[in-house]
């Protein structure tokens, strides 16, 4: 292990950082070359063209080196067993928001970097940023790209959290990319109810049930309040992998799967105290009653029906 992965190791260790790398800038120019050629291709919540989103120099113009680093947040919280009817949150909107807990993470693990290096200037990104974190994780080498689209670490599966740091530091790029693994497995593209995945890597985000959670839209979510973990949930890469790294995404089970009733009557008082501190409160409250009223109102329909 050279000097600079020790250093980088040893800083993720003290940050609470799970998996680290140094992106590969040729490779990451590789992406943006492709996707220029791809004028009508769109991605969710991006208006820009789609190569923006590897253009690091004009994100900031310093750019010497790009690190990844990613954080685990699966836990296991049981759905409580009850007469209530109830939805579910995506695992992402689970505890504290992930932004704040990776800010924090990276601001911890620039600290111990400077340490060794000295001082540098930086630019960090958490799911915020105009840069496609999850081409920045596998060019690191953190990951594959999986066929739900997802970046999957073979220890720490796709319930990954992503960040990437822009640095004027001058470091050693990855130069070892995780092959796919997924092989003739179609779980994911087969258990997603909207059929949203393709064998191509194709991804029709305006039917992903995680998405039209996002922008309250008057669909069928099958029981997902916010986001959508199914084709997660289905993939064999989640199968055994460790629960709880991090007590920050802990949560209650009442919280992870709300009363979809008191939820859709819940006042914007009540929605803060409950989820002032989740991602769940950056698309706010009425996007999550809004998303509540219409589940109940399509239970309420559908019961009707089968009492007709």
């Amino acid at each position: 292990m050279n000097k600079q992965t020790e250093v980088l190791q040893e800083a993720s260790r003290v940050a609470g950082i799970d998996a680290v790398g140094v992106s590969n800038l040729l490779e990451l120019n590789h992406f943006r070359n492709r996707f220029s050629l791809e004028k009508d291709r769109k991605t969710a919540f991006f208006k820009g063209e789609l190569q923006e989103k590897f253009d690091y120099h004009a994100i900031w113009n310093n750019t010497k080196s790009i690190i990844s680093f990613a954080v685990g947040y699966y836990s296991d919280v049981e759905e409580p067993n009850d007469e209530k009817l109830r939805g579910k949150i995506s695992r992402c909107a689970w505890g504290e928001d992930y932004h704040v807990v990776l800010r924090r993470k990276a601001d911890l693990f620039i600290h111990e970097l400077k340490k060794s290096f000295g001082e540098f200037q930086s630019v960090i990104m958490i799911d915020n940023g105009v840069i496609s974190d999850r081409a920045c994780a596998y060019t690191a080498g953190i990951g594959f790209y999986g066929k739900n689209g997802f970046i999957i670490n073979p220890r720490l599966g796709s319930y990954l959290f992503l960040g990437t740091i822009l640095t004027d530091l001058q470091l050693k790029e990855n130069e070892h990319f995780l092959l796919q693994q997924c092989g003739a497995c179609q779980l994911c593209l087969h258990s997603c109810p909207n059929q949203v995945l393709s064998e191509s890597f194709g991804f029709d985000y305006e039917k992903c049930i995680s998405y039209q959670t996002q922008k309250g839209m008057d669909t069928d979510t099958k029981g997902w309040i916010y986001g959508c973990d199914i084709c997660q949930q289905i993939c064999k890469f989640n199968h055994g992998i460790e629960s709880g790294l991090h007590h920050e995404f802990d949560t209650e089970p009442l919280l992870a799967y709300p009363d979809i009733k008191e939820l859709s009557e819940i006042d914007k008082e009540q929605f803060d105290q409950r989820y002032a501190k989740s991602s769940l409160n950056w698309k706010g409250y009425r996007t999550i009653k809004r998303n509540s009223e219409q589940m109940m109102h399509r239970l309420n329909h559908d019961n009707n029906q089968k009492g007709e």
